[in-house]
């Protein structure tokens, strides 16, 4: 069982957390997923689940989600 969060920057986002010394599983990485994802990066939080950060690949980055 793991959580997805999108970020604007998965870099940058796991950066933050790594210096705030949370667990980590797997650094950023290219996604496999290429076509819908940018980057990926796995955590674990206090409870030991993993926490994963996602960053969209190109138009997907910025979606208006005010349509919807």
């Amino acid at each position: 069982m793991h959580i997805t969060f999108l970020v604007e920057s998965v870099d940058e986002s796991f950066a933050k957390l790594e210096a705030a010394g949370v667990a980590i599983k797997e650094r950023p990485r290219p996604a496999v997923n290429s076509e819908v994802l940018d980057r990926v990066a796995f955590l674990r939080d206090p409870d030991g689940i993993v926490v994963e950060l996602a960053e969209r690949c190109g138009e997907l980055k910025d979606p208006d989600f005010s349509r919807s």
